[in-house]
């Protein structure tokens, strides 16, 4: 106790950063052996009820759900770990007394200084993570491409990316070389990996949750979000369902599965993962005697009632309301082969960037056809027969309907068509109805004058 009392131990603060009106984060500050600390524990608080003189929350913060008493009790027991560890090693620099506290904060004692330091080690670690812990780890792979790439990049430099580092310059380079012509990559798949590359840096960062591993927020920077293009989307218009369910796929049975499935869905707007689980209890009729498909949806969590129309009833009825199951990836493939012997080869184009340049491409219909894509067709097929997307959105389950209209693929010149048939038929009806109101006013004079004769 003799040899601690002749340190002079450093004094410890908490102060406000980040701050917003708010919400602020507080970070421990300190002086130790001529270095400055500053280290943030993972609290936030409401700057308007930090007491700057005493470095603590004052009690009106009750009022507003931040429990003073209890906030203000997590920050002394920081202070004392931070001085106990310096009462322990009196010679301790101030990066390795923050590493302690680091270290304690995340339960992560002993962790390689890559994944602590740099944003590619770390990337490959909270990716690991992130699946050792998922229900499906596969979520994660978009995750782990971003990781591959910080790698590819470091590698292709020469050197880590040290969080210090990232900035605005680091994100041009960054998206240049994501830009490379050997990569190949979409704007879009740019767009994506910039994200996700976000998402990794907030993960290590100082808010409340992240594991603190540093304190820089460029990643909020423009240069860090990119916009997307218009994506491209199809869809099969009612005659081209019609005509894909009219050929005759009865010697290949595994595309006339692949078919009747497709149709099926553009029949429901239903997933591929609820469509799949349609049996005969999902049978309804309504109190009003129409025939509905009723399905707990699993991505939006809830129940959704579709109308049954005659073409969904028939592929239904013809395997008995036992739907066969596929694969995803050879669903795709074999709607593609299916569609192709269907004769669904119009030519079609799409401009978009790709390796950083503007490329337009062209092929047949049939090569680019998905399986969401029977979900975009029920979309927008409806849509132009002119139902309203609140109606729609209650089969399809969509809650929103900014992503309700990304299902919509009415091209422009399609929009101006639709237009025009509906401003005739609306003209029509108006000539229509003029004339009916004509007819009527003069009736009654023309009864009078042959009554006088």
């Amino acid at each position: 106790m003799t040899s601690v009392m002749a340190h002079r131990l450093p004094k410890v603060n908490f102060n406000i950063y980040n701050a917003t009106k708010e919400s602020g984060t507080v970070y421990l500050t300190m002086t130790v052996n001529g270095g400055r600390i500053r280290f943030a524990p993972g609290i936030s608080v409401n700057p308007s009820y930090w007491d700057k003189k005493r470095k603590r929350l004052d009690g009106r913060a009750n009022l507003d759900g931040n429990h003073a008493r209890g906030i203000n009790a997590i920050l002394d027991k920081w202070e004392d770990l931070a001085l106990r560890i310096y009462t322990d090693n009196t010679r301790i620099t101030a990066e390795d007394l923050k590493e302690r506290l680091v270290e304690e904060r995340d339960g992560k004692i002993g962790l390689p200084k890559e994944v602590i330091n740099t944003l590619d080690g770390f990337a490959r670690f909270y990716v690991e993570e992130q699946k050792a812990t998922a229900s499906n780890p596969r979520n994660f792979d978009p995750l782990a491409t971003t990781a591959t790439y910080l790698e590819r990049y470091a590698a292709h430099t020469n050197k880590s990316i040290y969080w210090r580092e990232i900035d605005k310059s680091f994100a041009r380079k960054f998206r240049a070389f994501l830009e490379r012509k050997e990569f190949d990559l979409s704007h879009n798949q740019v767009a994506n990996i910039f994200y996700r590359l976000r998402h990794i840096m907030k993960a290590a960062g100082p808010d409340v949750g992240a594991k603190g591993f540093h304190e820089n927020k460029a990643y909020l920077l423009p240069e860090f979000k990119l916009s997307e293009e218009a994506a491209y989307r199809h869809y099969l218009n009612e005659d081209e369902l019609a005509q894909f369910l009219a050929c005759d796929l009865s010697d290949q049975p595994h595309l006339e599965k692949a078919r009747d499935l497709f149709v099926l869905n553009a029949y429901t707007g239903l997933r591929r993962s609820d469509a799949k689980r349609v049996t005969r209890d999902h049978y309804y009729v309504s109190d009003k005697g129409n025939e509905q498909i009723k399905i707990y949806t699993g991505k939006s969590s809830k129940y959704v009632h579709i109308p049954l129309m005659p073409e969904a009833r028939a592929i239904l009825e013809k395997y008995d309301w036992k739907l066969p199951l596929t694969a995803d990836q050879t669903y795709n493939e074999n709607i593609k082969v299916a569609a192709k012997l269907a004769g669904l080869d119009e030519r079609m184009t799409h401009t978009h960037t790709r390796a950083g340049k503007t490329v337009t491409e062209s092929f047949p219909k049939y090569e680019r056809i998905r399986s969401h894509d029977a979900r975009r067709s029920f979309a927008t097929n409806f849509y132009e027969l002119g139902f309203p997307a609140a109606l729609l959105m209650q089969i399809t389950g969509h809650a929103r309907e900014d992503t309700f209209f990304k299902y919509i693929c009415t091209t422009p010149e399609r929009a101006a068509d639709l237009f025009a048939e509906r401003l005739e038929a609306v003209r029509k009806f108006q000539k229509e109805r003029a004339t009916k109101k004509l007819l009527e006013q003069s009736t009654p004079a023309f009864v009078g004058s042959v009554g006088n004769n």
